[in-house]
């Protein structure tokens, strides 16, 4: 019997009850079939990034920095975090390191998206990485800045209004 289930949330709710290794069979299997069918959907390459690391096998490095791309241009940075800590746990390069400074910046981890900017480790092909990482890094440093600038100037703010508010009460 197939079942379809029309809310993510209740895939999530019956994952939830399952055991571990019957969770991973579910996703090998749901792997397979999802590869059997070419991949011929955009969301295609994040879902059989999702369910390979469900099943707990080994996942394609480039797959998984396609998925985090994809998930960071989609407003999903959790989701892009996830495939791209993956793919620099794999070994992957610049791309996957990128992808994660994306992602964290998008949560508002600037500490941690900075870390990752000025060191990015070493990568197998270290010149093409670093022509790719130039422009790619400056633009990240500058949208830092400009993330800086407000928080610095939120908390600005906040501190006039305290003391506009302590005024008020002294």
């Amino acid at each position: 019997t197939d079942v379809r289930l029309t809310e993510r949330l209740h895939a999530d709710c019956i994952r939830a009850t399952m055991a571990r290794t019957s969770r991973q069979l579910a996703a090998r299997r749901l792997a397979s079939e999802l590869a059997s069918t070419g991949m011929r959907r955009a969301s295609d390459t994040r879902l059989a990034a999702e369910l390979a690391l469900d099943a707990g096998g080994d996942v394609d490095v480039d797959a998984l920095v396609g998925a985090a791309e994809q998930a960071n241009s989609l407003q999903d940075p959790v989701t892009g975090e996830r495939f791209a800590r993956a793919a620099v746990a794999a070994g992957a390069g610049l791309e996957a390191g990128l992808a994660l400074a994306e992602s964290l910046m998008a949560q508002g981890e600037l500490a941690g998206a900075e870390a990752l900017l000025t060191d990015p480790g070493s990568s197998a092909d270290a010149s093409r990485d670093a022509r790719v990482a130039l422009g790619v890094c400056q633009r990240f440093m500058e949208e830092l800045a400009v993330l800086r600038q407000h928080e610095d100037a939120d908390i600005r703010r906040r501190l006039a209004l305290a003391d506009a508010l302590h005024e008020d009460f002294t």
